[in-house]
């Protein structure tokens, strides 16, 4: 992608509206817990920029695979700068906290 007119320091950040989507069932039965925050570029309509998503850090490899595949569908307000609306990088979290509830043996 092309990140040249990519503004540092806008005016308003990008807010998110859309996101972060539901935690795959496969990996709450296995009752993962942990944190990953990512970087992304967000673009002039909210959409993230395809290939922009890197991991910042994370607790777990497997969460940090999930959200950066998640990031594909967050969506968000644009960063605005001099009123307009600019494309710019956002920080976004995800936390993870899943119960593991096993049915009793019978």
């Amino acid at each position: 992608p092309d990140l040249t007119a990519v503004v540092d320091t806008p005016a308003e950040p990008p807010r998110l509206l859309v996101g972060p989507p539901r935690f795959p069932d496969e990996l709450r039965r296995d009752g993962y817990r942990g944190e990953v925050v990512l970087a992304l570029v967000v673009d002039t309509l909210g959409v993230p920029m395809p290939g922009t998503a890197a991991v910042m850090s994370s607790t777990d490899p497997v969460l940090s695979r999930w959200a950066c595949a998640a990031a594909r569908i967050l969506r968000y307000a644009p960063a605005r700068h001099d009123g307009r609306p600019v494309a710019a990088q956002a920080v976004q979290p995800f936390t993870y906290s899943a119960r593991v509830t096993r049915r009793p043996d019978r």
